[in-house]
């Protein structure tokens, strides 16, 4: 306290040569002011310090100034430290700063622009706890290590989990951070590990400033994302576009196969966050639309625009959050984070035209889309994901049927053109009985016959081959179609082909027991010396896609009327007389 309490006795080199050992008397008065945490420093000359916030000049005294001194003090921290042993040796501090701060620690940096030794300060929130007294840049130029003279009173925090880092000024999209460096220079700044750790004095600068202390107020929470996009570390967290919080940091998982995005929702919104909440990536600008519904641009706020930012819904109220720091997905948007409904799986054949966003439809209303087109894993077939948003009680169960629907182009048959313009689709038939829930279906081939058993009288063709004969081609009388081939099967002994037809409840009484069936498929040419060449074809229809005719007789020939599942031979080609065949029978209503 600029009194003259001792004096130097003598001075000489260490053994070591390093280290310059005084001896000081300090007279009896005054002894009992020498503790053990006593620190002694070099009072001698002026100290000048000169920077952006002014000049500061200090002496210990007139005294000093001319001859040198020392000066001692205990720290105020230290009061209650015991009388020290005059046999141990004190460090002789080169300063008042020195040692004041008393603590050394050393940094190690990654990023040491603007630093200087002497000059720049050690703070912890705003408050400033030490200085860099000396700055030493590693062989490899990429790094630098940094000797801290911190003050006493952080001694207990000095331990692991202790965390030091850069800061100076930056101006991003997201914000602007460390403002206050722009007056007073890049500084370093410091968070205290827990009371009671391990203690520790070397340390490594983290790149940046450490996510918010959890025990911080407010919610601390932890989403899930496979992609980061614009977000950083200040984006906004948005609650129907009002800022209540921000993005603290991110990190790849253990797995390294998602980022883990740290967040804060401040204190006075904490309780807009539950178990039902939904966040969602609301960086950017969003197009959505197509050929027909036009296209839609989306933005969360002009501040998401630009910087990025997480938006957030809360849809039902009182549900309690699981853990302390709650754990939630990040939806790449709004759409996909606010959607209902169950997801199944549909295997097809082939992916031609299919892609996430087709529809899945039911008598043309859009009940589901498809999320995402994928190989199964033998890669045989392809595996879609979809998600049924309407009804899926009724749709996502046992017997529901899915098929693709293509565009048709053919002489006889168009069919689906509008899927020329808006894409394919997946038409579903739900099941008509509830047997329980399934997610995972094979789509058919093609579209199903239809469930409900149709009227009409059912009959069986028995022919040595099937020939171009399918299903849907039709069966004519007189060159009028009244039914249909509904299927094809080998016979019970592999040497018949049996073709199950069915003729319109109208035309039932046309088939008798001496009705005679024939393929009516292509055409066929007779040709004569004298007659030249005949074309017969039954019609345009059949001479392309295929087809059966038949004619009855008249008299005691035409035979009973048939019955349902009556076998009949079916001829490959028919004879002359049958085309003169015209019995009048009256048709059904």
């Amino acid at each position: 306290k600029q009194i003259q309490v001792g004096q130097v006795k003598s001075y000489l080199l260490s053994e070591d040569q390093n280290t310059v050992e005084i001896k000081v008397f300090i007279e009896p008065t005054y002894a009992n002011l020498v503790r053990k945490h006593t620190r002694f420093w070099n009072a001698s000359g002026i100290s000048i310090d000169a920077n952006l916030s002014g000049v500061k000049v200090r002496s210990e005294s007139l005294a000093s100034i001319v001859a040198g001194g020392i000066a001692f003090a205990t720290p105020e921290n230290r009061r209650d430290s015991p009388p020290t042993d005059p046999s141990l040796p004190f460090r002789l501090y080169e300063d008042f700063d020195a040692a004041q701060a008393g603590i050394r620690v050393k940094v190690k940096l990654s990023d040491f622009e603007g630093l200087q030794a002497g000059r720049t300060p050690v703070m912890y929130k705003g408050i400033q706890v030490g200085n860099l007294k000396a700055l030493k840049v590693d062989p490899d130029l990429s790094s630098a290590t940094a000797e801290l003279t911190l003050d006493p009173l952080a001694e207990d925090y000095l331990v692991q989990g202790t965390q030091f880092w850069v800061v100076k000024p930056s101006i991003s999209l997201a914000g602007i951070t460390g403002l206050e460096a722009l007056v007073k220079g890049n500084y370093i700044a410091v968070r205290p590990g827990d009371k009671g750790g391990a203690p520790q004095r070397e340390f490594e600068a983290r790149p940046k400033a450490p996510p918010l202390d959890l025990r911080s107020p407010g919610l601390h929470l932890v989403l899930f994302t496979e992609n980061l996009g614009s977000l950083e570390v200040g984006s906004p967290i948005l609650y129907k576009q009002v800022k209540v919080g921000s993005v603290q940091s991110y990190q790849f998982s253990r797995t390294r196969k998602q980022l883990v995005i740290g967040v804060h929702i401040e204190k006075e919104y904490e309780g807009l966050v539950n178990g039902s909440t939904r966040f969602w990536n609301a960086s950017g600008v969003t197009l959505t639309g197509g050929l027909t519904g036009g296209i839609q641009v989306k933005s969360e706020s002009l501040q998401s625009l630009m910087a990025g930012g997480i938006a957030f819904d809360t849809p039902e109220p009182n549900v309690p959050l699981k853990k302390r720091i709650p754990r939630f997905r990040l939806y790449a948007d709004k759409e996909q984070a606010t959607q209902k409904g169950t997801l199944i799986s549909i295997k097809v054949d082939r992916a031609d035209g299919l892609r996430p966003g087709t529809p899945i439809r039911f008598k043309g209303l859009d009940v589901g889309k498809v999320e995402d087109v994928d190989l199964s894993g033998d890669l045989q077939s392809v595996l879609l994901k979809a998600r049924i948003t309407e009804v899926p009680e009724r749709i996502a169960r046992v017997g529901s049927q899915f098929w693709v629907v293509k565009p048709e182009l053919g002489l006889i048959k168009t069919a689906n053109l509008e899927t020329l313009v808006t894409g394919q689709y997946i038409e579903v038939q739900p099941a008509a009985k509830n047997l329980g829930a399934q997610t995972s279906f094979v789509a058919l081939p093609q579209p199903p016959e239809d469930a409900v058993a149709e009227a009409g009288l059912s009959l069986v063709l028995s022919a040595a081959r099937r020939g171009s004969l399918k299903v849907g081609v039709p069966v004519t009388y007189r060159e009028v179609t009244v039914g249909k081939v509904t299927g094809y099967e080998l016979g019970q002994t592999a040497d018949r082909v049996l073709i199950h037809i069915l003729i319109e409840p109208k035309y039932a009484p046309l088939v008798r027991g001496g009705t005679r069936f024939w393929n009516s498929s292509g055409f066929g040419i007779d040709i004569g010396l004298f007659k030249g060449a005949t074309v017969r074809t039954e019609s345009l229809e059949t001479l392309i896609q295929g087809g059966i005719a038949f004619a009855t007789p008249d008299g005691e020939r035409m035979g009973n009327p048939a019955r349902p599942e009556q076998t009949f031979p079916l001829f490959d080609k028919f004879e002359d007389e049958w085309l003169t065949w015209a019995p009048k029978i009256p048709l059904g209503k």
